[in-house]
């Protein structure tokens, strides 16, 4: 299965199954967001049945898009974590809906066993006055740790250049 977000292809093997959580017609936007304001979601959500593992993928682009937010990045990833897991949560209940993601949040729902978080970042090659100095990746996955240690105790960071072998799956710049 391949998916193509924010400038980056992701490339899952047989047997997982990954949904945009965050587009317009979909659950989370239609009916979640509307519960709380500013209520948040990360990009991606997959599931390999294999391991029963769900997994929380934010994919951000700042080599052509400066980051505006002024709140600290770890802050803003782990809300979104945990946004999204009430939403998939509500989701797997609701009976509002029978579409392709809700039934999607069913069973990701109801049958994985453990959730994995990754932030997927892209920094410019060089450091300037208009986008900045780049995000410190060991610092915010220690923080990433404090947050959402509840969801997941090892959340990763990393970019398509540094894509890590223990990965099943596959991301890279499109």
């Amino acid at each position: 299965m391949i998916l193509e977000k924010d400038g980056v292809r992701l490339t899952f093997p047989e047997g997982w199954e990954a949904i945009e959580w965050d587009k317009d017609n979909g659950f989370h936007k239609k009916n979640a967001a509307k519960t709380r304001e500013n209520l948040r979601s990360v990009d991606i959500v997959a599931y390999d049945s294999n391991a029963r593992t769900l997994w929380l993928i934010e994919i951000k682009d700042h080599t052509r898009h400066k980051r505006v937010d002024d709140r600290p990045l770890h802050m803003v990833l782990a809300e979104k974590a945990i946004d999204t897991m009430g939403s998939l949560h509500a989701a797997a209940k609701t009976t509002i809906s029978e579409s392709t993601d809700v039934l999607s949040a069913r069973k990701f729902v109801s049958q994985s066993e453990k959730v994995h978080f990754i932030y997927i970042g892209m920094e410019p090659a060089h450091t300037s006055r208009l986008w900045g100095t780049g995000i410190d990746k060991s610092d915010l996955g220690l923080a990433l740790r404090q947050r959402i240690r509840c969801i997941d105790a090892h959340p990763r960071v990393a970019n398509t250049s540094n894509w890590s072998r223990e990965l099943q799956w596959n991301a890279q710049k499109s």
